[in-house]
């Protein structure tokens, strides 16, 4: 499967920290440095995982029949914005760093995915209609509240909250 490795800045002393025949990708670090979320296909589809920074302790944080990936760590590492098709199509929740408290941030006709927090963790950058006719890169609180494109071009919004 596609495994996550990790190494120092000058690409040396290169470690694997996942060894298994699904997929294991995007990966985020917790801001202590202590821990990874990742996504991984090992249960069947696209679930969130925690594990240590070495590859131990590996912990399933989601667990439903829809697709769950892209976790983004908080910088305070108290939560992780993911991407998840539980609603029907791609929106983007945050849970707490121990997949409890899962509340669902944005709710639109079009897919929203792949969030990352600003270092101050007052707002999240995330992609609407990723992959289609009208992709563009939006921003809100992290709360949900006040979003808005970056560099808006063209036909208006496609998203509501």
């Amino acid at each position: 499967g596609l495994e996550m490795f990790v190494m120092d800045s000058d690409g040396t002393n290169v470690i694997q920290l996942t060894n298994t025949e699904e997929e294991n990708y995007t990966p985020s670090w917790s801001s202590d440095g202590k821990q990874i979320a990742f996504s991984s296909d090992r249960s069947g589809n696209s679930q969130i995982y925690v594990m240590d920074s070495d590859g131990t302790n590996v912990i399933q944080l989601t667990n439903t029949w829809e697709e769950n990936w892209a976790p983004s760590w908080s910088p305070d590492g108290k939560q992780i914005a993911f991407s998840s098709d539980r609603s029907g199509n791609s929106q983007i929740y945050v849970m707490d760093s121990d997949g409890t408290n899962v509340i669902q941030l944005t709710n639109a006709e079009y897919r929203n995915a792949l969030p990352s927090w600003f270092p101050d963790g007052k707002q999240i950058a995330f992609m609407s209609d990723p992959w289609g006719d009208d992709e563009g890169t939006y921003v809100m609180d992290s709360d949900g509240t006040n979003v808005h494109r970056l560099g808006q071009i063209g036909s208006g919004h496609r998203w509501s909250n």
